[in-house]
């Protein structure tokens, strides 16, 4: 096996750990999907029902979405910095990935606060009107509507930070693809080499930049409306899994391509 110091095994350890943060960005988003339908039906559940919230639930399922969020992030981070190792140029990404990682362990405590206070409120109302009416769904609102438009507040923030970062980050699927046609090209005159469909990281990086401008402006449409967040929100979730699927393809592509360096023992630096 190569080792993985060697420019050859940095470069496939580089491009296997954004596959696999492409996995796992499918992977989060199904979670969140899922965890926030959960979230939703067991408080609406209880409230019917006249008994207590379970807070831990509740904290579980947004820490559980967080935590594969994270995971998503470190497997991109670590791929950077192997890639950074290999060509110094992708150090700026593992950088900015770095920090993005410890903006969101950061703001756990903060939501973690918040959605127990919410919960909180909700059991009081409950403990106070035990028969669900309507008096007890309009009292829930008015005692958690401030802190539920706090949390939605810090939520957007968050989201347009990850989402400016995220415009950035993406543009390694790119600065990878151009790296390797370079390096081929440099090593051996065109026409001698197999084609690699490299242009498949770029047309990733479009699709995942145009669905992080459309979350930015998702986030900023919801703190005035909620149907143009909706929309912004649906249209930029299209374009996400359209630009997984062709990063995906690209990075295989951008594998063969480091193996043909290797086998063809071209220089990798």
């Amino acid at each position: 096996m190569e080792a993985i110091s060697e420019p050859t095994g940095l470069l496939l350890h580089g491009i296997k750990r954004l596959r696999q943060n492409l996995i796992f960005g499918i992977i989060a988003l199904i979670i969140a999907i899922i965890a926030a339908s959960i979230m939703i039906f067991s408080v609406a559940y209880a409230i019917m029902r006249g008994e207590p919230v379970n807070p831990v639930s509740v904290i579980a399922s947004m820490i559980t979405v967080t935590v594969f969020a994270l995971i998503s992030s470190f497997l991109y981070f670590d791929g950077a910095r192997k890639l950074s190792q290999w060509n110094t140029s992708f150090y700026f990404y593992a950088k900015l990935a770095l920090i993005l990682i410890i903006i969101s362990i950061a703001q756990m405590p903060i939501e973690v606060l918040v959605i127990n206070s919410i919960v909180s409120s909700i059991n009081e109302v409950i403990s106070s009107i035990h028969t669900y009416s309507i008096t007890q769904v309009e009292e829930v609102a008015r005692r958690v509507q401030g802190q539920v438009a706090l949390l939605s507040v810090m939520q957007s923030m968050i989201s347009i930070v990850s989402s400016i970062m995220g415009i950035i980050l993406v543009r390694i699927l790119r600065d990878l693809g151009e790296a390797l046609k370079e390096t081929i090209s440099r090593a051996q005159p065109a026409g001698q080499t197999p084609s690699f469909a490299l242009w498949k990281l770029s047309e990733a990086t479009t699709f995942l930049t145009w669905s992080y401008i459309l979350n930015l402006l998702s986030s900023l449409a919801g703190l005035v409306s909620s149907a143009m967040s909706g929309i912004f929100g649906l249209i930029g979730l299209v374009l996400y899994i359209i630009g997984l699927v062709r990063g995906f393809g690209g990075l295989s592509e951008a594998e063969s391509a480091a193996h043909f360096l290797k086998h063809s023992g071209l220089p990798l630096i």
